[in-house]
């Protein structure tokens, strides 16, 4: 039990919160499915093809993941159980932002010359 205790202290704290928020995803897809199902509605306003649905699941928790480790190891996010459900619903949409934000034409003030 000593070695699996150590074991679990040597894994760093952000890899730690990016597997957490990894599982919320995953949690996050399945209680979405689940809503499919039984109020044939979906939350997340995703369409859930019959051999897309594995993809989805893992493509959402991986992005849940890697969105929550970029997270932590840029300081802007909390390690925390409630920063990882956050991270796991909101972070299409933060990426969607960031993506808009870098493309987005940049408007030069054109200079008076005198």
């Amino acid at each position: 039990m000593d070695d699996l205790t150590n074991l679990f202290s040597m894994i760093p704290p952000e890899v730690t919160f990016g597997s957490q928020c990894f599982a919320v995803g995953v949690l996050l897809i399945l209680l979405d499915w689940v809503l499919l199902y039984v109020r044939n509605t979906t939350v997340l306003g995703i369409s859930y093809a019959s051999k897309s649905r594995f993809l989805v699941l893992l493509f959402w928790a991986l992005g849940a993941g890697i969105f929550g480790l970029i997270g932590t190891l840029s300081d802007v996010v909390n390690p925390s159980i409630k920063s990882a459900v956050v991270v796991a619903i909101a972070w299409p949409i933060l990426l969607s932002r960031l993506i808009e934000a870098n493309t987005a034409p940049s408007v030069q003030q054109p200079t008076e010359e005198v």
